[in-house]
Parts: C-alpha cells; sequence; structure tokens
C-alpha cells in the first residue's frame, strides 16, 4: 500500500473543507409575529400575535387579538382563534420566504435606508418577527409602516419590503381573512361584561 503523498493530503484536507462548507440550513422550526396597530382616531392600539409551530408535515397556526374595549372603558378583550393545516410545510405556509437565511444585521440596514425622518403617524402599524432556526433565533424588527418609503426599500430589498406582507398572508393562508376584524363593538362590550374570553376555532 503507498504512503499518502502531500498532494493527495492536501487533496482530502480540501474535500473535508468542502463538505463542512456544504452543512444543511437550518429551516424555520417555528415563529410568531406581532403586529401593534396604532391610529390617532378611537382607542390607539390593538395588538395581533400569531404563533406558528410545525408538527410532522402541518403547520399548527394560533392568532390573538388583544385590543382596549373603548375610549371610555379601561377594559380589555381578548381573543383567539386556532388552525391546523395537514400536510402544509413551513415553505408553503410562508410563502417561500426563508427567514432563516437573512442576516439580522442587513435587515436593519435596508430598513434604516429607507425610514422617512421626522414623519408623523396616524393609523399605522409596526411588526416583530421572530423565527426559531434550529438552535438559534432571527429576530426582525419592523419599523411603522408611515415612516418607510416602500418604494425605496423594495428598490434595496425586495425580500425585506416582503416581511410587511408576511403576518397578512400567513394569516390569509391560514384563516381566510382575519377572524377578528368585522367583530362588533356591542359584541366585544357584552363578551368584557360576560368576564369570557372570546375564543374562536
Amino acid at each position: 500500500m503507498r504512503p499518502l503523498t502531500r498532494v493527495s493530503l492536501s487533496f482530502l484536507f480540501l474535500v473535508s473543507v468542502e463538505a463542512a462548507s456544504k452543512k444543511p440550513k437550518p429551516t424555520v422550526d417555528g415563529l410568531y409575529i406581532v403586529r401593534e396597530f396604532f391610529s390617532d382616531n378611537g382607542p390607539s392600539w390593538y395588538y395581533h400575535i400569531v404563533d406558528v409551530k410545525f408538527e410532522n408535515g402541518s403547520s399548527v397556526i394560533q392568532h390573538i387579538r388583544i385590543a382596549p374595549m373603548d375610549l371610555m372603558c379601561r377594559g380589555m378583550v381578548v381573543q383567539a382563534g386556532s388552525v391546523t393545516l395537514s400536510e402544509t410545510s413551513g415553505s408553503t405556509l410562508l410563502g417561500g420566504t426563508d427567514l432563516c437565511s437573512m442576516d439580522e444585521k442587513e435587515v436593519k440596514r435596508a430598513l434604516n435606508r429607507a425610514t422617512l425622518k421626522n414623519k408623523w403617524i396616524f393609523d399605522t402599524a409596526q411588526y416583530g418577527i421572530v423565527a426559531k432556526c434550529g438552535a438559534d433565533e432571527r429576530i426582525f424588527q419592523l419599523p411603522f409602516t408611515d415612516v418607510m418609503n416602500f418604494k425605496r426599500l423594495k428598490a434595496a430589498s425586495p425580500q425585506v419590503e416582503g416581511l410587511y406582507d408576511l403576518f397578512s398572508d400567513v394569516v390569509k393562508r391560514s384563516f381566510g381573512k382575519s377572524p377578528f376584524n368585522d367583530v362588533p363593538a356591542e359584541t366585544e362590550r357584552k363578551t368584557f361584561q360576560d368576564g369570557k374570553t372570546g375564543r374562536l376555532s
């Protein structure tokens, strides 16, 4: 048996380095998105939370809404709806958006470049996205829509610009539409007075 030559050892080293560089990229194991809506007319804020888990090839989605009762009442309304989509992968639910491949610093840099300075806000929303990628997390904070120049953002990074649509896209693919958008104020008030938490299934 011939001893390994220097050339052979170099070849083996290069092969091992290449194999190490081709480790599979982590995929999204789960995520949650928080949507904070602000309005200068009526109750000033609402929170919507979408929590997503991927289990055995299926997607389990929970949608939570937290809102004040009205301008005069300090009461809170908390509602939740959940759905399981069988045979629906994370890639399908997220429309191909690969959160785990996105660099947090690059996303923040693109957002900063498209943020308008000294801009007033009226009816607007901001988002927080947390994705679990194996042992790591990716955290993206998207400023209020009223302070973003979306034309500039899309030119800089269509992928980052698309993050603003992720919440509504997930809700639409899961529920068809938001289960809470059309809840009458009187229904919310009665729910609160009865001491119950609205829950959809």
